[in-house]
């Protein structure tokens, strides 16, 4: 279980950034 909570963290450290840029993006 730990694996997946590590990888649940991971991937959402990684894709907060992307959807703010995206989100950044699409109001500019």
């Amino acid at each position: 279980m730990k694996n997946v909570l590590e990888k649940i963290i991971i991937v959402l450290i990684v894709a907060c950034p992307v959807l703010a840029a995206l989100f950044f993006t699409t109001i500019t």
